[in-house]
C-alpha cells in the first residue's frame, strides 16, 4: 500500500508540476510578448513624435521665402557659385540646426540636389560632392517622386532616423533636405516613457558598406555577436561596460544567438546572482523594408521574477497539499486496517465462542437424547413390556443419535441369536452380500470387543467389510462403535449393541461413557426379562 501510495504523490505532483509548469511558461511568454509589443509602440510613437517635429521645423524654418531666396539660382550655377550658396545656406540654418541639435537632438540637417549629390552637410560642412541615390534609397526616392519619405537609414557618416522633403518653390524642384535624428534620441524619448535602458547595435556589413572610412571609428564590436557592431555614441557605458556579463549569458543560449543572427524579434529572460532579468530585441528596419539593426534592453525585472516565485509557490503547496492528501489517505486505510484486524478478530472470537456453545449445545442435545433413551427403556422395564419390544424400540430409537446411520442388537440367549436391525433397508443394491456381511460381523463382534465399548473410526481394520469398505462409506459408514452387553455383578455377556455412524471425529469422554450407561440399560432390560421368565415358570 505505501508503495502505491508514493506512486500516487509521485504522479500527482508531476501531473500539477506539468500543469503549473504551463501555465507559469504561457503567462511568461504572454508577459514578454506584451513587453515587446510595448517597446514597439514606444519605437512607434517616438519616430512618429519626431516626423511631427521634422514637418513642423520644414514649413516653419526651412521652407522660407529667405530660403528660396539663397538657393533661387541653384540649379543653374557654376561651382564657384554654388560654394557661395553654400556658404549662405550654412550662416542661414546654423543658428537653427544648433537649436536643433541641442534641445530635440536633430543630429542632421543634410540639402540634396536634384541629381543626388550632396550640397550641404550641417554636421560635416566640408563633405559634399558625393552622390548618394545609390546608398540613400530616402534620397532618391523623395527627388524622383517628389514626396516626403522617412525611416530608418544608415548613412555615410551617421545611421539615423531621416525625414526627407523635396524642396519646391513656384513648382520648381530645387532638391531636398533632410532632417535626421539618431537612435539615441529615438532612445532617449522611449527611456521617458518606459524608464528602461536601451541599447542600438547595428549590421556590421551596413557601417562597412555606406560608412566614410573616417567615420567608422563611431563603432566597435558587439558583445552579442560578431556580425554587429555598438554605436559608441548610444548609452556607451552602460551597453558596453555594465552589461557585458548579462550580455555573455544572453548569447551563451543558442537559440537567442540564432535569432540575433536571423534577426528575428523575440524577448526572453535571464539569471544572474538570483536576479532576474528580462531582455527585448527589437529589430530596425530601413527604408528598404529589411532588418538592418537592432533595439534592445535588459533590465532587472521584479514583476517577471514574481512569477517565477509564484509559480515556486504553488509548486510547494502542490507538494504539501499531496502530502497531506496521501498521508490522510495513509492514516485512513491504517486505521481501516486496524479496524477491520479488531473486526477480523472480534469476529474470530465471536465464532470461537459460537462454535464453543454450539459444541456445548451440540453436547447437551446428545446427552438429552442418550437420557431420554436410557429413560424410555427403563419406563419400557418397569411396564413389563417384553424384550423384543423393547430392542426393537433400541434399535429405531438409536437412529436419532447424532449421526447414527443404523444399528443392529444381537443377543446370544440359550445359544440362540437374536437379531434386531434396520440395516439392510439402507442399502439399495447387494442387499443380499450386505446382509451377510453384517451378519458376519455381528455373529464375530467379540473380536473386537469383550467387556468395554469399542470405537473403531478405520474401516478397514475390520475383516469382515473387506471388499465393502467403499460401499458402507458411500452410504455414510465411516465409524462402528461396538457396545457388549454384559450384565452387572455375574459378568454375563448377552451379546452386543452395534451402532454404525456417519461421524469421522473422535469421541470425547463423556458420549463414551453415555454409550456405556446406554449398555449398561439394555443389558438391565434383558437381565430383568430372564428373571421375570424364571419367575413365571417357578409359579406355574
Amino acid at each position: 500500500m505505501k508503495r502505491y501510495l508514493f506512486l500516487l504523490f509521485i504522479i500527482l505532483n508531476a501531473i500539477a508540476y506539468n500543469l503549473f509548469e504551463k501555465k507559469y511558461t504561457d503567462r511568461s511568454n504572454e508577459y514578454l510578448e506584451n513587453k515587446l509589443i510595448s517597446m514597439e509602440n514606444q519605437y512607434a510613437i517616438a519616430s512618429n513624435t519626431y516626423d511631427t517635429y521634422a514637418q513642423l521645423i520644414f514649413r516653419n524654418n526651412i521652407q522660407t521665402d529667405e530660403l528660396y531666396r539663397i538657393i533661387k539660382y541653384l540649379p543653374h550655377s557654376s561651382e564657384t557659385q554654388k560654394k557661395y550658396i553654400r556658404n549662405e545656406l550654412y550662416q542661414y540654418i546654423l543658428s537653427l540646426y544648433k537649436d536643433l541639435k541641442e534641445n530635440i537632438y536633430v543630429r542632421q540637417i543634410h540639402f540634396h540636389l536634384p541629381d543626388g549629390r550632396s550640397f550641404l552637410r550641417m554636421h560635416r560642412p566640408d563633405k559634399y560632392g558625393d552622390q548618394l541615390f545609390d546608398i540613400r534609397p530616402t534620397i532618391k526616392e523623395a527627388n524622383l517622386k517628389l514626396i516626403q519619405v522617412k525611416g530608418f537609414e544608415e548613412g555615410r557618416i551617421f545611421n539615423s532616423y531621416r525625414f526627407v522633403f523635396p524642396i519646391i518653390f513656384n513648382d520648381e524642384h530645387f532638391g531636398s533636405v533632410e532632417i535626421s535624428v539618431s537612435m539615441n534620441a529615438i532612445i532617449g524619448y522611449m527611456k521617458a516613457m518606459s524608464q528602461s535602458e536601451y541599447c542600438f547595435i547595428i549590421k556590421k556589413i551596413i557601417v562597412s558598406d555606406h560608412m566614410f572610412e573616417d567615420e567608422k571609428v563611431n563603432y566597435e564590436q558587439s558583445i552579442l555577436s560578431p556580425w554587429y557592431l555598438h554605436d559608441k555614441v548610444i548609452n556607451d557605458d552602460f551597453c558596453t561596460n555594465q552589461l557585458a556579463p548579462l550580455l555573455e549569458i544572453i548569447k551563451r543560449n543558442e537559440s537567442n544567438l540564432e535569432k540575433i543572427e536571423n534577426s528575428n524579434k523575440f524577448a526572453t529572460s535571464i539569471v544572474k546572482n538570483k536576479t532576474i532579468y528580462t531582455a527585448l530585441f527589437l529589430p530596425i528596419k530601413n527604408t528598404a523594408n529589411r532588418n538592418v539593426a537592432y533595439l534592445f534592453s535588459v533590465n532587472n525585472d521584479p514583476l517577471y521574477k514574481q512569477f517565477r516565485i509564484n509559480f515556486i509557490t504553488k509548486i510547494l503547496l502542490s507538494l504539501i497539499t499531496t502530502f497531506s492528501f496521501i498521508f490522510l489517505l495513509f492514516f485512513l486505510f491504517s486505521r481501516n486496517q486496524m479496524i477491520k484486524n479488531k473486526n477480523l478478530k472480534l469476529e474470530e472470537q465471536i465464532k470461537s465462542e459460537s462454535k464453543a456453545l454450539n459444541i456445548s449445545h451440540k453436547k447437551e442435545q446428545r446427552d438429552i437424547i442418550f437420557f431420554n433413551i436410557i429413560k424410555a427403556i427403563n419406563k419400557k422395564i418397569l411396564c413389563n413390556t417384553p424384550l423384543d419390544d423393547i430392542l426393537k424400540f433400541c434399535v429405531n430409537r438409536f437412529m436419532i443419535l447424532p449421526s447414527c446411520t443404523f444399528s443392529v442388537i444381537s443377543l446370544n440367549l440359550k445359544e440362540e441369536y437374536i437379531f434386531f436391525s434396520d440395516a439392510c433397508d439402507k442399502f439399495e443394491t447387494d442387499k443380499i452380500k450386505i446382509c451377510d456381511t453384517i451378519f458376519k460381523l455381528v455373529k464375530n463382534a467379540n473380536n473386537y470387543s469383550h467387556e468395554q465399548p469399542v470405537i473403531i473410526t478405520n474401516l478397514s481394520k475390520i475383516n469382515e467389510l473387506a471388499g465393502y469398505v467403499d460401499v458402507f462409506e458411500e452410504h455414510q459408514v465411516r465409524t462402528i462403535v461396538f457396545l457388549p452387553l454384559i450384565e452387572e455383578g455375574t459378568l454375563k455377556k448377552f451379546g452386543h449393541a452395534i451402532f454404525f455412524s456417519a461421524r469421522t471425529d473422535c469421541f470425547d469422554e463423556s458420549e463414551y461413557q453415555l454409550f456405556s450407561e446406554l449398555a449398561q440399560s439394555i443389558s438391565f432390560a434383558i437381565s430383568f426379562n430372564q428373571i421375570k421368565n424364571v419367575a413365571i415358570k417357578v409359579q406355574e
